[in-house]
């Protein structure tokens, strides 16, 4: 049974949703903190306030997770 079987069918949504979280699957969580992050920031036209306050977080919380991407080489920015 693959981890993701055990997950409960109302944790999941729709066909999209479910097909959104296979997607994670074998990837990190700060892989996926990344994905979500830069996500929200996309859906929000680039306004890394906005996408802040979607996420819960502070503006400066998101500048400072893009910069440490950027010095090693991943996404943000």
């Amino acid at each position: 049974m693959a981890a993701y079987d055990a997950l409960p069918p109302r944790n999941l949504g729709g066909n999209d949703r479910l097909a959104s979280v296979l997607g994670l699957v074998g990837k990190s969580l700060e892989e996926i903190e990344e994905i979500v992050i830069e996500a929200t920031i996309q859906a929000e036209a680039g306004s890394l306030p906005r996408a802040a306050a979607v996420l819960g977080v502070s503006p400066s919380t998101l500048y400072r997770k893009r910069a440490a991407w950027a010095r090693r080489g991943g996404g943000g920015g």
